[in-house]
């Protein structure tokens, strides 16, 4: 069975120190395993230990909510749209390139 699981990023004793670490939570049972580290690997390696301590063998699985990613282009175009009606230019000379870059930026406002 597929198993979302919850991570949380807390601080680990070491040997000598506090170290950066995670701990992975089973959403179904709320069992616990804390892991060093806060990269992907650690993730990954938290979910094979949940499956090695469960004994109902469930694959578990991270998804990390993505913010939106904003497009660079769009956003060059959005400058050099702001600077050319800071200059008064309503839009460009050609009506066709004109029509093309509100297009553009209608759908880049949208991404953002």
């Amino acid at each position: 069975m597929r198993v979302k699981v919850d991570v949380t990023e807390t601080e680990l004793e070491g040997d000598y120190k506090s170290i950066d670490g995670i701990t992975v939570t089973c959403t179904k049972c709320g069992r616990e395993v804390e892991i060093y580290g806060t990269e992907e690997a650690s993730i990954k390696r938290g979910c094979a230990q949940l499956r090695e301590e469960c004994g109902e063998r469930n694959f578990y699985y991270y998804h990390e909510e993505e913010s939106p990613r904003v497009d660079p282009v769009h956003t060059v175009i959005l400058a050099i749209l702001e600077w050319m009606r800071s200059r008064g230019y309503s839009s460009p000379v050609n009506p066709t390139i004109g029509a093309l870059l509100e297009a553009i930026e209608e759908q880049a406002r949208n991404k953002q």
